[in-house]
């Protein structure tokens, strides 16, 4: 058997880590035109505006 010490789960993101790719992707004030826009807008409803999650 293998145990993975301090291991997180995967496929589980926090909004903060991508916060500025949603709202402000390079200090533009627009997410990122890489992401797919129906993607954008669910993490948006997700996330919400702040870096909570």
């Amino acid at each position: 058997m293998v145990v993975l010490l301090g291991g997180h789960t995967v496929g589980v993101a926090h909004c903060r880590s991508f916060q500025n790719r949603l709202s402000n992707f390079q200090g533009t004030g627009l997410p990122d035109p890489s992401m797919d826009s129906a993607l954008v807008s669910q993490l948006n409803k997700t996330c919400g505006s702040g870096t909570g999650g």
